[in-house]
Parts: C-alpha cells; structure tokens; sequence
C-alpha cells in the first residue's frame, strides 16, 4: 500500500501540546521541567537541557513502540513550549499571574499574521490587565456611587434576590449582601 505524505497539518495551540504531552492543567514548572516556581534563568536552561535530552527525537531508544515515539515527541515539544514562555520575562510573568499559556502559534512560529496581527492591535489599543489592576478597581468601586446604582439596579430587577445580584455586580461576594442592605437598599426603602 501507499502511503500519502500529509500535505498540511494545523499547527497545535500551546494548552493542546501541553494537554497532550502532561495533562489538563500541567504546570510548566513543576510537570513539565521540574523545577520550582522560583528558579532561576540559570536553573530553567539547566531543567530544559536535561528535559531535552530525555525526550529528544535522535536520543530515544530504538525499543520504543510508535505510540511511545509520540508521547515522547510531545513532550519534547511541550518542554522547548515551556522554557520559550518562562524564559521569557514578560511571557513568564503573565503565566505567573495568570496561568495562561503564551498561546498564539502565528507567533511562536514567527510569523506576523492573521491572529497575531489582530493581537498586537487589540494589545497597542487596551494595556494587559493584572491582578493589581483589578484589586485597585475593587477598591475604586466598592463603597461607591457606581456600585450603589448597580445594587439598586439589580435589588428591582431581581426582586430583592440578593443571591441573584451577586451574579451581576462587579466583584461581589457573600460578605457584601449585609453591607448593600445596610448602606443602600433600606436608605432607598426609607426614601
């Protein structure tokens, strides 16, 4: 039989290969180059060249079965994805906040189009949001005329639901049913 060459194969996002090769939610510094989340630039290239040579496609055994070959090949893939984010200080530092993988292939193939140009306009136009943004928002809103509108807003059209408007106001908790009543909605009664 024939065999026919595949013509095109769609490049993988950053989560699949990781996904693939460690598992859902695999954390690039522990399962995939076995360090801890503080290791230095020195020890990320010490953990990524051992990792390497475990995995290499010309260093594995000539024993191994196609499926073995596979696994390894992804996590030799899922290991160079790994050290090209954390090695990266401003890669490393979003996944540290974030948790989410440098995931735009367009760009970890070095190419600038499609996707990445959308990115890098949606990115020149609204700055990164970090978890200190969010926590001196919190601070902004909590307490003010915005969230006072908000849970009056949703007092009426929940019917006085408070389980209900904590799906819909910003940053809210359980802690904060008290203080809305309080504060806002028995003076609103009172007027």
């Amino acid at each position: 039989p024939t065999q026919h060459p595949t013509l095109y194969t769609a490049p993988m996002s950053a989560a699949t290969i990781l996904s693939e090769a460690y598992g859902e939610n695999a954390c690039l510094y522990e399962d995939v180059l076995g360090v801890t989340k503080d290791a230095t630039a020195s020890q990320l290239r010490k953990a990524y060249y051992k990792k390497c040579l475990a995995y290499h496609p010309d260093k594995l055994s000539a024993d191994l079965t196609n499926d073995e070959k596979e696994l390894a090949k992804k996590k030799f893939q899922a290991i160079s994805l790994a050290y090209t984010i954390l090695s990266d200080d401003e890669k490393r530092k979003e996944y540290d906040e974030s948790g989410d993988l440098y995931d735009d292939d367009d760009d970890l193939a070095g190419s600038k189009s499609g996707m990445a140009q959308w990115t890098e306009y949606f990115n020149s136009i609204f700055p990164k949001v970090t978890k200190a943004d969010i926590d001196a928002f919190e601070v902004k809103y909590k307490c003010s005329d915005e969230e006072e509108r908000d849970v009056l807003k949703y007092y009426a059209q929940f019917k006085g639901d408070l389980n209900k408007m904590l799906e819909c106001v910003m940053l809210s908790s359980d802690a904060d049913k008290h203080r809305w009543v309080k504060d806002y909605i028995q003076p609103a009664i009172v007027r």
